[in-house]
């Protein structure tokens, strides 16, 4: 129940709209899921809630073929951070997707540092 009450910033990226997406705002590096799931994750949407300010949350879903094959995705979830001027995404290459662990990743690329 608690659930419903978790925001949710994250935006549904197609190949219709991810240019768009990836220029817009070029201070803000931009965070991509890449899921097979029909409705953004508890854990994506408190991420991009808490992150609002300082970063871009985007969701693709594993129909879209034109941006699983540009991004070379290979497994669902992955998580992947576009920042302005670099050519190659980063992406998270870890086993664990709990809140704590991505938190720690994205933390990374936010302009601000958070310290725990």
């Amino acid at each position: 129940m608690a659930f419903k009450h978790i925001g949710n910033r994250a935006i549904e990226i197609t190949s219709q709209n991810h240019d768009v997406f990836k220029s817009d705002n070029v201070g803000k590096p931009k965070v991509l899921l890449f899921t097979d799931k029909a409705k953004t994750p508890i854990v994506f949407r408190a991420l991009s809630t808490y992150f609002d300010k300082t970063l871009e949350f985007g969701m693709v879903k594993s129909d879209d073929e034109e941006l699983i094959k540009k991004y070379k995705v290979k497994s669902f979830p992955t998580f992947t951070i576009l920042k302005h001027g670099e050519k190659t995404p980063i992406t998270y290459d870890g086993d664990d997707f709990s809140y704590n662990a991505l938190f720690e990743f994205i933390n990374t690329y936010s302009e601000t540092f958070v310290f725990s």
